[in-house]
């Protein structure tokens, strides 16, 4: 009977371990994959990475505009893309949406030579593209300067032979994916380095309860052994 007793004691045993290593890959698994998405949205906030946004600009008119006319708002509408007297309008504008970095003409002179770039492929359409770091704040950043620049040229329609408005074609959009991969890089090393940290303590403490429940389980059996002895009664010594 001692003996079934001990089989079924290391069977029950062996099924804890085996159970016991399944829950503990598991929860690694988990941790790991925490460490995952939390490296990528730390990434997103150190180095989110260069985006670039867009947006189509178009004049509004009842009538058809002659080709001269559409020449002359489209050479209109590029000068005023980098105008100084226009730059001290749009730096308020980004300065009222939370855009401090951009709120002088001299740092949004600075940023816009480096990062905007437009192009039109036909006389009236005026393509316009800014890069910048995130996809939000860049298209935060064009949408400003988008409709500030409408809307300045709205006002000085009436001055100009064209006689045209100007609207947007739609909403400034940044594009999905990055032109670079420094957010990419950036979170793997953060989830290098984290997941490091948790395999070397976690680790450690997987061996510190292993040690003590062997401990545990060498006292139990010693129990046990000293319990089933045949002790000799002193009394009949």
């Amino acid at each position: 009977a001692s003996k079934n007793l001990k089989a079924k004691q290391k069977k029950l045993i062996a099924a804890q371990s085996r159970l016991r290593t399944v829950w503990t890959l598991a929860g690694a698994l988990l941790v790991l994959l925490s460490l995952g998405g939390v490296s990528w949205v730390i990434a997103g906030q150190v180095r989110p990475g260069t985006y670039a946004a867009n947006v189509v600009i178009v004049p509004a008119s009842n009538r058809k505009l002659t080709t001269g006319e559409l020449r002359a708002w489209q050479e209109f509408h590029e000068d005023l893309l980098m105008d100084p007297q226009f730059m001290e309008i749009a730096c308020e504008r980004l300065k009222r949406r939370g855009i401090t970095t951009l709120a002088t003409p001299g740092m949004l002179l600075e940023y816009l030579e480096t990062n905007l770039s437009f192009q039109s492929p036909a006389p009236g359409r005026l393509e316009v593209e800014i890069r910048g770091d995130g996809p939000t704040r860049t298209e935060r950043i064009l949408d400003t300067y988008a409709v500030t620049l409408a809307g300045e040229a709205n006002r000085a329609r009436v001055s100009r032979s064209d006689g045209a408005g100007t609207q947007l074609e739609s909403p400034a959009k940044a594009q999905r994916l990055p032109l670079d991969n420094q957010r990419l890089a950036t979170s793997g090393v953060i989830f290098a380095a984290s997941g490091g940290l948790f395999l070397f303590f976690g680790t450690f403490g997987y061996a510190r309860l292993v040690r003590v429940k062997n401990e545990f389980e060498k006292r139990g059996e010693l129990d046990m052994i000293l319990d089933e002895a045949n002790w000799v009664d002193p009394r009949t010594l």
